[in-house]
């Protein structure tokens, strides 16, 4: 049931937060801090925001590196267009 589930569910949670972008950077992502007050609102822990840009060639490893963080529950992904 849901009363069971939510009562089983973790209270707060280690979310890391990533922007794709080739354009932006750390003082003009809007995204990537506002996903971060959302979730630090919540009384979730946050890692981030942090930037990749969009290389088909490296986003994979780096996408791959950053699910790898130990501690994390989830991460976030805004951004990308990747033409």
């Amino acid at each position: 049931s849901l009363d069971a589930h939510r009562s089983r569910a973790p209270r707060h949670l280690t979310v890391g937060v990533v922007t794709l972008s080739d354009t932006r950077r750390p003082e003009t992502d809007a995204s990537g801090p506002a996903i971060r007050a959302a979730f630090e609102a919540a009384g979730h822990a946050v890692r981030g925001p942090h930037i990749l840009r969009e290389d088909p060639l490296t986003l994979p490893a780096a996408l791959a590196a950053a699910c790898a963080e130990p501690g994390l529950d989830a991460i976030v992904v805004s951004g990308g267009t990747l033409t």
